[in-house]
């Protein structure tokens, strides 16, 4: 048995944030030595958000029957649109190389397609695809393996981006008279349009499910971004409706959702009060099979 299935109204949005910091001594001291001169550190901080809209359609093929239920292999493609991107990033080195001079070179990079400036080209613009595979595997009578693949493979590609670089170099002078620092910095910069392009972070996950009559229950443990993410669930089917509540142990968030025929409904997050989060989700999602 084979067919078919679209997927409309998804909002693919992923929000993927990482700000590292480093520092590094030029002459590689003992942790907890004092850095006397000369001696150099570097500064690395990144922020990057994305987010699009997308529509995404695929087909499945029926497996092998085990224990009296059949398998099944989904693969689908998914369009993505209506993208936004902001990337931010600090680099660059802080050094003293006597007691009293001190210098501080780095360069700031903002890529934001919502951006606008004077002589600014042709508006930004902005595509993507994605595969995605999926496969289902029943064990027992109660029992279900799910393995899914979001993004397997994929790319998102901006033109006409807008980027703005900065570099300060500050080179700051002895101790006056008066005890004070003289910096003599230095500014300058450039706004640009690039073509900018990457690859969706991969989803990845594996999760094992149980029913027993109305309830049901899950473990999963997902991939994404670098991150694992454990998640236990547990449902309850109310005649049509179906309750769906879960917790995640990496950003300890808990959701809560509702399955409605092809309509599911899901409302994820770390804190009741949404303006105060850190980790929170929307998913709205809706397939229809023809």
């Amino acid at each position: 048995m084979t067919g078919s299935s679209l997927l409309i109204f998804r909002n693919a949005s992923a929000l993927y944030r990482s700000l590292q910091l480093q520092l590094c001594n030029s002459k590689c001291r003992t942790r907890g030595a004092p850095h006397a001169p000369p001696a150099s550190f570097r500064l690395q901080a990144r922020y990057f958000a994305w987010q699009a809209q997308g529509l995404r359609i695929g087909y499945s093929i029926d497996g092998p029957r085990i224990g009296g239920r059949a398998s099944s292999i989904a693969l689908s493609g998914a369009v993505y649109g209506k993208q936004r991107l902001r990337e931010r990033s600090v680099a660059g080195t802080l050094g003293y190389p006597r007691t009293d001079v001190y210098e501080a070179v780095a360069t700031h990079v903002d890529a934001d397609n919502r951006m606008t400036y004077p002589f600014m080209g042709e508006a930004p613009s902005a595509s993507g695809a994605g595969l995605s595979l999926a496969a289902t595997l029943p064990l027992l009578d109660a029992w279900t393996l799910r393995l899914q693949a979001e993004d397997l493979a994929s790319r998102l590609r901006w033109n006409n981006l807008p980027v703005n670089t900065e570099s300060p170099n500050s080179n700051a002078t002895s101790y006056d008279e008066n005890g004070y620092i003289n910096y003599q910095p230095l500014l300058s910069g450039r706004k640009q349009q690039v073509e900018r392009s990457f690859r969706i972070p991969r989803y990845t996950a594996a999760a094992l499910d149980y029913r027993y009559q109305d309830w049901g229950a899950s473990v999963q443990v997902a991939r994404y971004a670098g991150e694992t993410v454990p998640t236990f669930s547990v449902s309850r089917r109310f005649g049509w409706l179906t309750v769906r509540a879960n917790v995640e142990t990496r950003f300890d968030s808990a959701g809560i959702g509702l399955e409605v025929g092809n309509l599911r409904l899901m409302l994820q997050s770390d804190k009741l009060d949404l303006d105060r989060a850190r980790a929170r989700s929307l998913q709205l999602h809706y397939h229809l099979s023809f």
